[in-house]
């Protein structure tokens, strides 16, 4: 049975709940799925705007907490490093600027 009405605020959180990917608790109100929501995530407890709330069940994590957004400086490298007996030799950029490593030998 398809349904031509929106979905109350209580309905749609429900609907957050059982999509299991990402956690997220409805913040704004809710006027349909192609209209903007505020939602917040249960991880992070950031809110996040989605300009489309049906497109909310494609995100596969939080923009704002997910481990691909966080960049390891230059001292933490080095330190991981040292731990396994590699020495950095030259600056840390990022994971994908070469750099050169010396070996403890």
């Amino acid at each position: 049975m398809t349904r031509n009405t929106k979905l109350s605020n209580e309905e749609y959180q429900q609907k957050l709940d059982e999509y299991k990917v990402v956690e997220w608790v409805l913040v704004s109100n809710y006027l349909g799925k192609s209209r903007p929501v505020t939602l917040r995530h249960k991880g992070c407890g950031r809110e996040v705007e989605h300009p489309n709330a049906g497109n909310v069940f494609k995100v596969k994590n939080c923009k704002l907490c997910s481990p691909e957004n966080f960049k390891k400086s230059h001292d933490q490298v080095a330190e991981d490093l040292l731990k396994i007996g590699l020495k950095l030799h030259g600056k840390y950029i990022n994971d994908r600027t070469k750099v050169a490593i010396v070996t403890g030998k």
